[in-house]
């Protein structure tokens, strides 16, 4: 018997031969099947970074016109209250109504001063409404 005169260390070495063989077979394709799941996972990671950019920018452009509307109304609203109070005042003559007028008027100069202070910063850099 050929196999017989074989010892059990030579066994032992040829099934850790051929165990060795195999799991460098096995490691082999789970590197390959590893980097095309990251390649893939990149791929993805790329597009959500592009369309997430893309979204910003975009909400960006509404956010500033929205602001830009809400700064202009309220604007407007100082001006005719100012106005509005002014001319009671002028009516009444009441201290309270004077008061009001005054403190209208200074929400109106803090409110101008801001906006001229944002223009001017848009000026600066190169927006121009």
């Amino acid at each position: 018997m050929l196999f017989a005169e074989v010892g059990d260390v030579v066994w032992q070495a040829l099934i850790a031969g051929v165990v060795t063989i195999i799991l460098a077979w096995m490691q082999q394709r789970t590197r390959a099947v590893v980097q095309a799941t990251a390649k893939a996972a990149a791929a993805e990671v790329s597009e959500v970074k592009e369309t997430l950019a893309e979204t910003t920018k975009n909400q960006d452009g509404k956010l500033t016109a929205i602001h830009t509307l809400v700064n202009s109304n309220r604007g407007e609203t100082l001006l005719i209250a100012s106005v509005a109070l002014d001319r009671v005042a002028q009516l009444t003559g009441h201290p309270k109504d004077v008061e009001a007028a005054v403190v209208a008027r200074k929400l109106l100069q803090e409110h101008e001063a801001q906006q001229k202070i944002v223009d001017e910063s848009k000026r600066k850099d190169g927006h121009v409404e």
